[in-house]
């Protein structure tokens, strides 16, 4: 968090610092110069009202950390092979269960869609 608004701070340094360079009407760089500067500004200020928000900031890191978890459970499993092949396991031991055929047809379906 304290990164965030540490870059905050050094974004509106640098936008502050622009105004103080000499802009001439005539230079071709007039106009780059002023759009870097109203950039960095409300790009500043975006991160400051998006980020002080702190249970949407909460919200935002806790999904961010759900998905690494899927990730890693995913790449455990072995990917999508891997779960077929457990569902399958599953399935021999108990093949009336309607639920693990669901599952294994939409396995089969995301394998069909990614080749």
């Amino acid at each position: 968090m304290y990164t965030l608004y540490g870059l905050f701070i050094l974004l509106l340094i640098g936008a502050f610092c622009l105004l103080f360079l000499p802009i001439r009407v005539n230079s071709p760089y007039h106009y780059r110069n002023s759009l870097v500067l109203f950039g960095m500004i409300a790009f500043s200020f975006s991160i400051y009202l998006f980020f002080n928000n702190t249970l949407a900031l909460a919200q935002w890191i806790n999904h961010g950390q759900q998905h690494y978890e899927l990730l890693v459970e995913y790449n455990q499993l072995g990917g999508i092979d891997g779960m077929i092949a457990k569902i399958k396991q599953k399935l021999s031991q108990n093949p009336s269960d309607e639920q693990g055929q669901m599952i294994l047809k939409k396995l089969y379906h995301l394998r069909h869609q990614q080749t």
